[in-house]
């Protein structure tokens, strides 16, 4: 025969939906707490030449391959497998045949270099 719900039963079950509802929100502050403290114990590395600068972890490995027509950098990341490449053209481009010669000349020569890895 069930037991039927008293004012009692129902405030010990409040109590304890309270209870949990802390005990979460306690766990998750305390996860961004040490998340936030394990990042600020990361110095980090700074780039900044030719125009272009900005801050990365130390975990992170930075590559120039640099040219003449477009500042090609490549962080990598041994421990997660990636790679992040940023490509920034020293020129403006002014027309549509200009987007399409770099596209042709730097993009998709990058993209061809990262299939075949």
């Amino acid at each position: 025969m069930p037991i039927p719900f008293t004012k009692r039963s129902i405030g010990t079950r409040r109590l304890l939906n309270l209870a949990l509802l802390w005990s979460l929100s306690l766990m998750l502050i305390v996860s961004f707490v040490v998340t936030a403290e394990s990042q600020s114990r990361d110095s980090g590395s700074r780039f900044e030449k030719d125009g272009l600068g900005f801050d990365y972890s130390s975990l992170w490995e930075l590559s120039d391959q640099s040219n003449p027509a477009a500042q090609q950098l490549v962080l990598m990341e041994k421990a997660l497998d990636a790679q992040i490449m940023i490509i920034v053209l020293r020129g403006a481009l002014t027309s549509a045949k200009q987007e399409e010669q770099a596209k042709s000349a730097l993009i998709e020569p990058s993209i061809s270099r990262l299939r075949g890895l």
